[in-house]
Parts: structure tokens; C-alpha cells; sequence
């Protein structure tokens, strides 16, 4: 049994999971109530998760299993008025990248809102499909393994998390009142699934480490100052995994890569992945989605215009990095989301701080003022334009 209440963050958020194999197991099973096998899932995994002899699985089967799942609203089946949710929501500083984007209908959206997943079914009085609790799980544990989180005190836990611990689930309910997915006619699909977590080095030939333990380790080569072995890490750990996956792990582990490259003065090196990233995302992915990953682009393209000291080219990518994801919610047709956005406050609080690390604060009303109309005139603008302006408003040479 499980006793007493978890001490530490990693503690608390392997308890659950290994409580959602056993509750995952159960259900697959048809089971009404727990058994002992059930139970043998939970100790196993929690065994090996704390020794680091076993893994969570990873969040490439997640990405893949949404996308042969059927497009319907992954909160309650719905599959008319769709959009794509932030599971972790932009607010709370949850990622634009594909293992962050579920499909909601717009209700769900709108109710959701900024609210942690948990908390916001929570005063629902419902508990979440397995596999969205699955993903928020796994998201979770990433996030505060790549933060130096798992080993620290709850009760000193940082204030500002794009989760919240206090609804992390530390019970499950009976197997008779839970659901694999919200739409019954794809549970019947899902008999193949099951998370009983993962060994070390499970998936590559030969007992090579697959390539979510080889982002893991440049993440840990990184943090021991041995920035040429990350990017050599990092850079296997694409190349297994890109040929099925860039919308999700592989878009985020190429822009770490350039930042990588970037703090190991291989600048150049770093700028030409997120340049060829940016063409591949142009090239290969749907504009709704692509926009929105190009936004993301754009702003790691800020942030590193800005570690090179070049505050006045940062505010061109933070300009595109707004205009991206405004076409990209205009593709969705998440207007009521573009017209909170496109709003002269909101485009101000986004671009007030480059302006002013590049001493450009007296040209902000104008930059909104050019932001703000080319918005409200999507899907039609012409970024020549908004180019041109921009330089001149800058005085910046083309």
C-alpha cells in the first residue's frame, strides 16, 4: 500500500501515475473494482520509477495516438465547434508546442479557460479521461525533471507553475466511473493501449536508449556544464525520432538545440537550425498549427537576438512572433480568442518589454498602431509592408 502522504514533488507526481497504470489497467480490463493485479501494476512502477530503473513512457505515443484518434473534443466527445486548447494554458506559461494542443469544443474552451485541466474538472465534479490525465502527467513530470523539481519539498515548491500540485490526483476512482477517452466509440479502439511506464532503455535496437532517454540526458549533460555532449545527445535524439514526430518532442528538442548551440558560442550554428526549422514548418505543417509553431519560432528567434545584444532585431521577431499566432487563431477560427488578442493593451503588454531593452519606447504606440490594424485585417496583409514600416519606425536599414 501507499502510505504515508508524499513528501517531495517528484514523490507526489510518480504516486499518480503509477495510480493511473493501475486504474488504466483496470479499465482496458473491464474490471469494476481493483484487484490485486492491479495493484501489483502500481507498486512495479512506482518502485521503478523512484530507483530510475523505469520511465514514464513517452509523449511521442501520445502525439501519435492524437493523431489517429477521431477530431472530437478531448473534455466531453464532442465533435462540432472545434478548436485547438492549450491543455496547459498560454497563461500560465504552458508551451505552444503539439504535446501541449488537444482538441476542445468551443464551450469546453471557453469554461476551461486559464484554469489548470485538474482544477477546472474538478469543480466540474468529473475526473478526466485516462489519457488526457495521461498527457497531463507526463507533461508534468518533464517539466519539473527538466527544472531540477522532482527532489524539492512540496511545501517549498515554487509559487508560479504552469500546474497545480494541489489537484494533482493522489486518489483514483473505481474502474466503473472512469473512461479511457471521452468518445465511447473509440474506447472499443483502445484495447491495445496500456501505460505501465517504461525501462530505462527500452526502445532502441540493441538496447540502445530510445530517443526520449537521449533528450533526458542532454538535458542532464547540460546542467553538468558538458554543453558539447547535450548537443551530440540532443542531436541523436532527433534524428531517431523526427521521421514521425516534429509537430510534437522534435519541434521542441530543435529549438532547444539552437539554444544549446547558442550558450556553447556556436552561434551561427544555432541561428541555421532555427532558421531551417522555421522553413520546415513553412513547407511541411498545416497553417492553423503552423502558424502557431512559427510564433514560437519567432520568439526563441527573439530571445536569442537578445542574449547576441541585438535588442533593436528582437523586436522584429517579437512583432511576427504576435502576427503568426494571430493568423494562426484566425485559422482555427478561434475568433473570440483573436479579438482578446488583437486588442492595442494586449499587443502593448506583449511588446513594451523589447521595446524598451532596445531604447524604443517612444515608437510604441506606433508599432501597436501598425500591429493592431494588420490583425484586424487577416487573413489578408502584406508583410512586405509590415517590414517596411517597421524599419522605418525603427530606423532600421533594410
Amino acid at each position: 500500500m501507499i502510505s504515508a502522504p508524499p513528501d517531495t514533488i517528484g514523490e507526489l507526481l510518480h504516486r499518480s501515475y503509477a495510480s493511473l497504470a493501475m486504474a488504466h489497467a483496470a479499465v482496458q480490463q473491464g474490471h469494476q473494482k481493483y484487484n490485486r493485479l492491479h495493484f501489483g501494476i502500481r507498486k512495479r512502477l512506482l518502485t521503478g520509477l523512484r530507483s530510475g530503473t523505469m520511465n514514464i513512457g513517452s509523449l511521442a505515443r501520445d502525439e501519435r495516438r492524437k493523431m489517429t484518434l477521431p477530431k472530437a473534443c478531448c473534455y466531453c466527445g464532442a465533435d462540432t465547434s472545434l478548436t485547438l486548447d492549450h491543455l496547459w494554458p498560454r497563461f500560465r506559461g504552458g508551451a505552444d508546442s503539439g504535446d501541449n494542443l488537444v482538441w476542445a469544443c468551443r464551450s469546453c474552451n471557453s469554461s476551461k479557460g486559464a484554469k489548470d485541466v485538474m482544477e477546472w474538472m474538478s469543480d466540474r465534479e468529473e475526473f478526466p479521461p485516462l489519457l488526457l490525465l495521461r498527457r497531463h502527467l507526463k507533461l508534468a513530470i518533464l517539466y519539473c525533471d527538466e527544472h531540477g523539481l522532482l527532489d524539492v519539498p512540496i511545501a517549498d515548491a515554487p509559487k508560479e507553475l504552469p500546474f497545480s500540485l494541489a489537484h494533482v490526483p493522489r486518489s483514483y476512482p473505481s474502474p466503473r466511473r472512469l473512461v479511457l477517452w471521452k468518445d465511447s466509440a473509440t474506447e472499443a479502439d483502445l484495447a491495445g493501449e496500456q501505460e505501465q511506464g517504461s525501462s530505462r532503455f527500452d526502445a532502441g535496437p540493441g538496447g540502445e536508449p530510445d530517443a526520449y532517454q537521449l533528450a533526458k540526458s542532454s538535458v542532464q549533460a547540460k546542467r553538468a556544464g558538458n554543453l558539447n555532449h547535450a548537443i551530440d545527445l540532443l542531436r541523436q535524439a532527433i534524428s531517431r525520432q523526427e521521421h514521425e514526430d516534429i509537430a510534437g518532442f522534435v519541434f521542441d528538442w530543435r529549438i532547444r538545440l539552437a539554444m544549446y548551440l547558442q550558450a556553447a558560442d556556436r552561434g551561427e550554428e544555432g541561428w541555421q537550425e532555427l532558421i531551417a526549422l522555421k522553413q520546415f514548418v513553412v513547407e511541411e505543417v498545416n497553417p492553423g498549427t503552423g502558424s502557431l509553431m512559427l510564433s514560437n519560432v519567432e520568439d526563441k528567434m527573439r530571445l536569442f537576438r537578445q542574449r547576441e545584444g541585438r535588442h533593436t532585431d528582437a523586436i522584429e521577431h517579437s512583432i511576427w512572433s504576435l502576427m503568426h499566432w494571430a493568423y494562426g487563431l484566425h485559422v482555427l477560427d478561434r475568433i473570440h480568442e483573436l479579438d482578446d488578442y488583437r486588442q492595442p493593451a494586449t499587443i502593448q503588454k506583449a511588446i513594451t518589454s523589447v521595446l524598451r531593452k532596445a531604447g524604443k519606447l517612444d515608437v510604441a504606440s506606433q508599432v501597436v498602431e501598425l500591429v493592431a490594424r494588420h490583425m484586424n485585417s487577416l487573413p489578408e496583409f502584406d508583410p512586405d509592408e509590415v517590414n517596411k514600416k517597421l524599419d522605418a519606425m525603427l530606423a532600421v536599414k533594410p
